[in-house]
């Protein structure tokens, strides 16, 4: 297992969300992600997000970030500070709960502890 991070997506860019379009789908599926927030504002972009990454890495770490305190003026939930990141805390649950491919998985930290076993490999965070 590998262990890869990245942040500050903003996929409300097109050109940022091309380019996590174009993260291979092989290469990557024992390897976990640490996704270290501002994926986007928008809530539909967030689900896309994540269910993208759910197929491509074992696990995804998430931990938002201040992107994910607001919604935008458009988007059809308005929320600012705690309802923001409540808001977003739904897309994540609701990604969770629907899991796919069986077994891969999206944790999110808040002032939490979490141990991830892929095969013979652990990290802990």
């Amino acid at each position: 297992m590998r262990v890869f991070a990245v942040s500050d997506l903003h996929v409300e860019y097109e050109d940022n969300a091309q380019w996590l379009s174009a993260v291979s789908e092989t290469d990557y599926t024992d390897d976990l992600l640490i996704l270290a927030g501002d994926v986007s504002r928008s809530l539909r972009l967030l689900a896309w997000c994540f269910g993208l990454l759910r197929r491509r890495f074992h696990d995804v770490v998430y931990v938002p970030g201040n992107h994910e305190l607001w919604t935008p003026a458009n988007d059809p939930v308005r929320a600012r500070g705690g309802d923001g990141l409540r808001a977003h805390a739904e897309v994540l649950l609701r990604q969770l709960v629907h899991r796919v491919p069986e077994g891969r998985l999206l944790h999110a930290l808040d002032h939490e502890a979490l141990d991830v076993d892929v095969g013979h490999d652990h990290v802990a965070f």
